[in-house]
């Protein structure tokens, strides 16, 4: 088995710090990201609701109107 020396050792362990932080930034980007989408559901969710309520009040209303 060959060894390590201590330049590799130390631009190994460099590396490795460097890929941690990329991690924990990554990390907290999903993160954002996760509760962006979770806003977003929502958002559309009060949107479909509301354009139900809109499009029943006025086919109610065109209705009242037609037979009236």
């Amino acid at each position: 088995m060959s060894e390590v020396s201590d330049l590799e050792m130390g631009r190994m362990l460099e590396k490795l710090d460097s890929m941690e932080a990329a991690v924990r930034e990554n990390n907290e980007r999903i993160e954002n990201l996760e509760q962006q989408l979770a806003k977003t559901k929502g958002f559309g969710l009060g949107l479909a609701v509301g354009l139900i309520g809109v499009s029943s009040a006025t086919a109610s209303f065109i209705t009242k109107w037609m037979s009236g």
